[in-house]
Order: C-alpha cells, then structure tokens, then sequence
C-alpha cells in the first residue's frame, strides 16, 4: 500500500513538471514535459507544440527505445497519429526527440490533431530541397520580383491576407527579424498576399511590415506554391526550398541556422 502511494505521488508530479527541477539529473532521455500533460487535452498538445515542438531545425530522431532513427521514418510515424515526438534531454546542447507511443486512453481529438499536424510536417520535410516556382510579380512599389531576385540569396517568404488575425498579429516579431538582418545583403524579404494592391496599400499604411510585399493571386499560392494554410513562412536559398517553419519564432531559429549572425 505504502509503495502504491508512493506511486500515485509520482504520476502527480509528473504531471504538474513541464521540466526537470534545478536539482534534478539530467540524463539522456528526460521529457522536457511529462507525456500525461501534453496528451490530457488538445490544448496541452498545442502548448507543447509551440513551447518545444521546433521541426523546422536541426534535430537528433530516436524511436521508442531510444535508438536513433533517420528523420524520414521518424516523421513518417508521427504522420500516423500513433506517436508523439517527445522532447528530451540529449548528452549535449542538440535538440532531441523520440517516439513516444499514444496510450490507448488518449482522446481521439488529440490523437488526430497530433496526425493532422505530423501529416504537414512530413510534407514540408518531403518539400526540403524543392524548386520555388517561376514567378515573376511587382510589389505595392512597383519593383519587381521574379527567380533571378532569388540568386546567390536566402530569401524569407512568408504567405497571408490582411484578414488572417495570426497573419498580422506575428508582423512586430518578423519586423525585428527584418531589422536584425538589415545589414545582410544576402537575405530578403519577401511576402506574397492575395489581396488586391489597393488593399495591401491601405493596410499598410496603418501597420508596419517590412517585407517586401507582393500582392499575388490566390491560385498562385494554393496551386503552384501548394501553400493551404495561413500564415506560412518558407526559406529559399538559391531558388530551392530549405526549410518550411511553424511561425514566426520557428522561422528565427531556422533561419538563424541557416544564416548565422555571428
């Protein structure tokens, strides 16, 4: 009985720990958040998701036992809606993730938001590598922008419409990117929206955005770019696809690995 109590004490702790306390061992393997939380609600799957859930960067994949895996076949299990990419503690500062199996007890809304989210990771990474398409369109100040613009460049391209509330409401945050990158002649900025010139131009003048902006039309975006979600944020370099990140503090890691600063 005295053993019993000792382990529901546990599971009570485990639940309310997002990470291991200051004095505890960090050894290979730990959850940065106890599994139990992240899968109680799909609320706790989405904060998890936004605390530590960074696919858009460097990672190290491991399967249930803790066996490094390649990042494909990791992806491709949490496509499916059976696992959950658990972040660990790793032997040094590299991010970690293994496969942790869904019980049996978990919801059916959580298991597929966690499948409709891996579902899209699995297709950015499979984009990793991709041609942009050819385009060639004016920003609201008449420059023009086309596949020589995106030569020996790393271009950050992002994809909205001035009614997408998450679309504006991440603008300071790629503002200060735009900002920390103002000396580098080899990063643009460039976004593309399907609202009209007009309308970009007015609402413009109300909000500061530092992108370039371009207004497009939607087919554009939803058939040659295959963008079906807003806001996305894609990184170019050379004209190829290299990374497509999960919001605006996603796209500052990513791009941070791809061009550092220091």
């Amino acid at each position: 009985m005295k053993n019993y109590g000792l382990y529901i004490l546990f599971i009570v702790f485990s639940w309310y720990s997002c990470a291991p306390s200051a004095g505890e061992k960090n050894t290979f393997g730990t959850p940065l958040r106890a599994p139990e939380q992240i899968l109680s609600n799909v609320m706790g799957f989405m904060s998890y998701r936004q605390d530590f859930l960074k696919l858009a960067v460097d990672y190290r994949t491991f399967d249930t036992a803790l066996h490094p895996i390649d990042k494909a076949a990791f992806l491709e299990a949490f496509a499916t809606g059976d696992y959950l990419p658990l972040r660990i503690t790793g032997n040094d500062s590299a991010i970690s993730y293994k496969l942790y199996k869904l019980p049996a007890s978990t919801s059916k809304d959580v298991a597929n938001t966690i499948r409709y989210y891996g579902e899209a990771q699995l297709k950015n990474f499979k984009r990793e590598g991709d041609k942009f398409p050819a385009f060639s369109f004016s920003d609201v100040n008449g420059t023009v922008y086309n596949n020589d613009s995106l030569k020996n460049k790393t271009v950050v391209m992002k994809f909205w419409f001035i009614h997408c509330v998450s679309c504006v409401a991440e603008m300071p945050r790629l503002n200060e990117l735009v900002a920390e990158y103002k000396d580098r002649k080899d990063v643009l900025f460039l976004s593309m929206a399907f609202d009209r010139k007009d309308q970009l131009v007015n609402f413009l003048k109300n909000t500061r955005f530092l992108y370039h902006t371009i207004p497009v039309p939607e087919s554009f975006i939803s058939e040659e770019v295959k963008v079906s979600g807003y806001p996305t944020h894609i990184i170019l370099k050379d004209g190829m696809i290299k990374k497509i990140p999960d919001g605006a503090e996603e796209l500052v890691d990513a791009l941070e690995e791809e061009v550092p600063l220091k």
